[in-house]
Order: structure tokens, then C-alpha cells, then sequence
């Protein structure tokens, strides 16, 4: 796992395999040291979510992924030099993915504006398109109506020789 951290529900996560890689722990221990935190539930809820993952010989396992957090209040239990080594290479890849979501946030309004416009024109043009064609199907009945009215409109007078 080359990813320290990844974007998961549009929000920066890391989970308990990729810490328990890291930190050379086992993971079930890492899941245990998740579950006897003694923290809230509302904290909880926001900051560890169960979920699986595909383990390499194709099980389908339990883990958790958690927000930075959830990962600081985690690793604060972890000690050593790895470890600290560790703990920086983590927050610093939750601040870089912050980072980037922040400077792409102009970029999305922009897409979100340009889409919105788009949906907007799409609509006028298709008005204009039922009108275009309603337009062609009445024209024909308007040029004979016309055309009718005109020969009306035309005098005859008696011509006598």
C-alpha cells in the first residue's frame, strides 16, 4: 500500500491495515487499540468507521478507517523512533490531501457554475427546438391559409372585347 492516505466519502481517511503496515503492528491489535479507546460515542461515530477490505489471499476482512483525528488520538499510543517516523509521515500526507482539496475547491465551483450554465442553454435550446419544430409542422397549413386569403385579395375585373 503505497497510499498513506486517500479520499473515502470525500473526506481525508487512512485505515487500521495501512497504520498496522506502517507501524509494524499486527492489525488485529491495532483494531483492539481502536475499540478500547475511551472516547466518546458522538467522537467515535465522526472519527472511526468499520468497513472491510480485501485482504491478498482474497478474504474479505474487518478495519477501520478514520479521519486524522481519529489517526492522532490512535497513534498517540504509539511510541519509538519508527513510530514517530511514522506519526509525521501521517500528518503530513492528511495535510497535504487537506490542501489539495482546499485549492481544488475554486476549480469545483468553477465546473459547478460552467455545468449549471450548460443545463440552462440546454434547456433554452431545447425550447427553442419544440418551438423550431412545432414552427415547421403549422408553416405548411399557414402558406395554404396564406395563399388562399391571397386569391381572395386579388380583384377581377370584367374584361369585355
Amino acid at each position: 500500500m503505497n497510499e498513506l492516505v486517500s479520499l473515502i466519502n470525500n473526506q481525508p481517511r487512512t485505515t487500521s491495515n495501512r497504520i498496522s503496515e506502517h507501524f509494524g503492528k499486527r492489525h488485529g491489535s491495532v483494531i483492539r487499540a481502536i475499540e478500547n479507546l475511551e472516547i466518546d460515542s458522538e467522537f467515535r461515530k465522526h472519527n472511526f468507521v468499520l468497513s472491510t477490505y480485501i485482504s491478498l489471499q482474497g478474504k474479505e476482512l474487518s478495519c477501520y478507517e478514520m479521519t486524522k483525528d481519529g489517526f492522532m488520538l490512535l497513534a498517540m499510543g504509539f511510541t519509538g523512533k519508527a513510530a514517530m517516523k511514522w506519526k509525521l509521515k501521517y500528518i503530513d500526507a492528511f495535510n497535504n490531501m487537506e490542501k489539495a482539496l482546499r485549492d481544488i475547491v475554486p476549480v469545483m465551483d468553477q465546473m459547478n457554475t460552467l455545468v449549471g450554465r450548460m443545463e440552462n442553454d440546454k434547456q433554452i435550446a431545447s425550447i427553442c427546438g419544440k418551438s423550431l419544430s412545432k414552427w415547421k409542422k403549422l408553416k405548411a397549413g399557414y402558406e395554404e391559409e396564406y395563399k388562399k386569403v391571397e386569391s381572395e385579395l386579388q380583384i377581377t375585373l370584367p374584361f369585355s372585347q
